[in-house]
């Protein structure tokens, strides 16, 4: 005897207008043009003013993505844990990000410096380097 189950699907539409309720409280239709104009201002105020502030989140990036990040995959990639405390397959899928986001914030936090003198090279680099002051020709009259 065979019994058949039925499969749910994953949303329903009680479940989806909640959802909607939840994130656009006005309706989906009604999010206005302001409202996101307003994030992206927001993200606007995040981004450096400065030559330095500039300079100081491109070496926190790179050092992020070039030491940080691998070290945090190299750790990953060892860790042979037992089934219960091994990481499930939706760990596996997002870890990447998740370590991204972890090794921006270990950069950040800290004060590296590694990314100092990588914010110092930048900001030399950037520079236009001073005219050397030459003295006039002297001409005999």
């Amino acid at each position: 005897m065979t019994t058949a189950i039925q499969r749910q699907p994953l949303t329903t539409p009680a479940l989806d207008q909640r959802l909607d309720s939840a994130l656009f409280p006005r309706g989906r239709s009604e999010v206005s043009r302001e409202e996101f104009a307003a994030v992206l201002s927001r993200s606007r105020e995040t981004e450096p003013k400065t030559p330095e502030q500039s300079a100081r989140s491109g070496a926190e990036q790179f050092v992020a993505i070039a030491l940080i990040q691998p070290l945090l995959k190299q750790l990953r990639d060892n860790n042979h844990a037992a089934p219960p405390f091994a990481p499930s397959s939706a760990e596996k899928q997002f870890q990447s990000l998740y370590d991204g986001q972890v090794a921006q914030r270990i950069v950040s936090s800290a004060r590296f410096p590694l990314v100092d003198r990588l914010a110092r090279d930048l900001l030399s680099r950037g520079r236009p380097a001073a005219q050397p002051r030459v003295a006039a020709p002297i001409h005999p009259n």
